[in-house]
């Protein structure tokens, strides 16, 4: 049934072979077999006990080394739920029990899943670390799945330390070598890390490559991958404006998935509501999405980065600042910084966007998304410097600021942000030259056009009126407050 690709046929299977066996050796290695199938098919708690029961066997009869490779399958399906947080002490307790036996392939599979679960977490340094010490390893020659596995984890490592061009380069090529000759697991896990490099880039080739993704784990039946990727489409989707796409698609499928599927299809919903103005059910969908967290980093963060957009949504921009703090660094940064300095910008606060301009070095994000963000800065900065000038006494730089902004925005293709920032940084440079006011309507077009009008009539009341000008001078007062 693996071969066939019907993982719940597999574990059925497994399970009947695993009720007539008697050899606990075998039963081991059937249990690990049977949590294996029931990861690709998204069985959380089913793989959970098999695999559980996999440690307990090997414990039984002594072998230590299939307690490690064991627990190394505990920590993947852990894994398969973005669970960072549970899957690393495992790991490195395994590690350790193990540590006075001669090195072993099972040695050095428990520390590449060690290296994933840190890139998981964010840990990108640490993750690297671990991902060379497992590549320089002999034992690793004797297993060429687990340098393939290794190199698809540390090409999104790298990202994560701002080795964005060695990235591109490691992760493009495995993608390359996992459709070659890569099983299953790799050839979709090898996609899903790329999309980290991806995003950075385009947001489009991100979107063409998750669905590539989706299609692959549909057809062979890898529900745990055909939910991750349905998720990516449903964030890619939302970056691009689309906020009808793909829902009606994996939606439901979500809907039905473990408790960390379920949350992000409501952490997406949740995006969507608060763009269409239906703030309360955003915030409604985002408590019970909150319910639904478990032990990943990453979910926590992408919490915290689509509650910090519900709340710029509803016209609290330094509210929203304060509430997407969480995520700024991590790897959802690339994302949400950008709201961050949309937010500045609405605020008219040139504290706020030096903040975000000092913090850029410190985040996660690389690429022609960093150069867009920056660009977006550096416009609004030049604008809140020279106040007040006339049409005729605008400088060139800031013009050629300006466009450049809109420009590098549109190219990486997060059409929905570059929408808002076109109305923020348009409104602010209003009347002061040609290209601000086109810009104003083109914005306005293109978030009606998607459904977001009730956005549009937010942004445009929320210029810098007495409130948020007080807003802004409160935060200017205080040292500890953004950008002190």
């Amino acid at each position: 049934s693996i071969e066939l690709h019907s993982f719940d046929g597999a574990v059925k299977h497994l399970e009947q072979a695993i009720a007539i066996t008697t050899d606990p050796a075998e039963i081991a290695r059937l249990e690990e077999r049977a949590a294996n199938a029931a990861t690709q098919a998204n069985r959380y708690e089913i793989a959970v006990q098999h695999a559980d029961a996999a440690v307990a066997q090997h414990r039984s009869t002594g072998d230590r080394l299939g307690e490690l490779r064991a627990h190394a399958v505990r920590a993947d399906v852990e894994m398969s739920q973005h669970g960072d947080r549970i899957a690393i002490p495992i790991l490195r307790d395994a590690l350790e029990a193990a540590a006075d036996l001669p090195p072993s392939v099972e040695h050095v599979r428990a520390e590449a899943q060690l290296a994933r679960a840190l890139m998981i977490q964010g840990s990108g340094g640490e993750a690297i670390e671990h991902a060379d010490r497992v590549l320089a390893s002999a034992p690793v020659l004797a297993d060429a799945d687990i340098v393939l596995e290794t190199m698809i984890t540390k090409s999104a490592a790298l990202q994560m330390v701002g080795r964005y061009r060695e990235a591109d380069i490691v992760g493009i090529g495995a993608v390359q070598v996992a459709d070659r000759e890569g099983p299953l697991t790799a050839r979709l896990r090898a996609r899903n890390n790329f999309l980290s490099v991806a995003t950075m880039r385009s947001a489009r080739e991100a979107l063409e490559m998750a669905g590539e993704g989706y299609e692959i784990a549909k057809r062979l039946g890898a529900r745990t991958w055909e939910d991750q990727f349905g998720g990516v489409l449903l964030s890619t989707s939302f970056e691009v404006g689309e906020l009808d796409a793909w829902v009606d698609e994996v939606g439901p499928r979500l809907a039905e998935a473990p408790a960390f599927y379920r949350a992000w299809r409501l952490i997406e919903l949740a995006g969507r509501a608060a763009m269409r103005g239906s703030i309360e059910e955003a915030r409604s969908l985002l408590a019970d999405a909150n319910a639904l967290l478990g032990a990943s980093s990453q979910a926590s963060e992408s919490m915290a980065g689509n509650a910090g957009i519900v709340e710029f949504a509803a016209g609290r921009y330094a509210e929203a600042i304060e509430v997407l703090e969480p995520s700024l660094r991590g790897e959802q940064a690339y994302w949400t910084v950008r709201w961050g300095v949309a937010a500045a910008v609405m605020l008219r606060d040139p504290q706020a966007l030096r903040y975000f301009a000092d913090l850029l070095p410190e985040s996660q994000v690389e690429g022609p998304v960093r150069t867009a963000i920056e660009a977006s800065i550096s416009a609004g900065l030049m604008a809140l410097a020279q106040p007040g000038l006339e049409r005729a006494d605008i400088p060139e730089d800031l013009r050629g600021s300006f466009v450049a902004a809109l420009s590098l925005a549109d190219a990486t293709g997060v059409l929905l942000w570059r929408a808002v920032i076109a109305i923020a940084l348009g409104r602010l440079a209003a009347g002061r030259f040609p290209e601000a006011d086109a810009a104003v309507e083109e914005g306005a077009a293109f978030l009606r056009a998607a459904g977001a009008s009730a956005l549009v009539e937010r942004l445009f009341d929320g210029g810098a009126g007495p409130a948020r000008q007080a807003q802004a001078a409160d935060r200017a007062a205080a040292p500890d407050a953004v950008g002190g």
